[in-house]
């Protein structure tokens, strides 16, 4: 799958594994040892502590395009946000499937959200998946209202990946991803 998939894909199935518990690190590690050196800055792109493949790819697009991303961030009352974006964002991503009945819920979390002082965001899954344009621009709008702005400086140094999938890495303009 590493081999074969674009970056955001092999990080997602690799996120994926690790949260659910089908490998470990030291799987993750093994496997990447198994790879041609070249595969293994993946091991900086996968994170255990997400919990969806919208959350998965919204990370590992935001860091591609410079941003710093924190994944599931304690709030005051002990839930956790999906993903922080440049100290200034607070993103959710909501799934149809887990968040149907949860209207009030998830208002009172961007309420907590507000209360860290980070602006809340909530995107549909269905808005990662199908229009990636309008998600980004949707970040990028709430960094604009953010006290930090928007550097992306710390992540700056991920934003290129030397190769993947056996082709140099090229970006795709405005998708944030690399063929």
């Amino acid at each position: 799958m590493i081999l074969d998939e674009d970056l955001e894909t092999a990080v997602a199935a690799l996120d994926w594994a690790l949260h659910t518990g089908r490998i470990d690190s030291d799987d993750l590690d093994r496997i990447l040892r198994s790879l041609p050196r070249r595969y293994w800055f993946i091991r900086e792109w996968v994170d255990a502590t997400c919990e969806s493949l919208p959350e998965s790819l919204s990370r590992t697009r935001l860091r591609l395009r410079g941003h710093h991303v924190i994944t599931q961030v304690c709030l005051q009352n002990n839930r956790r946000v999906d993903l922080v974006i440049d100290g200034a964002v607070g993103l959710e991503t909501d799934g149809e499937e887990f968040h149907w009945d949860r209207f009030l819920l998830d208002r009172l979390k961007d309420i907590e959200i507000m209360r860290a002082d980070l602006i809340p965001l909530r995107l549909p899954a269905q808005v990662v998946f199908h229009d990636w344009e309008l998600a980004l621009a949707a970040v990028e709008a709430a960094l604009k209202h953010g006290r930090s702005g928007n550097s992306g400086s710390e992540q700056a140094a991920c934003a290129c990946v030397p190769e993947f999938a056996g082709e140099p890495a090229r970006r795709h303009p405005g998708r944030g991803g690399i063929s």
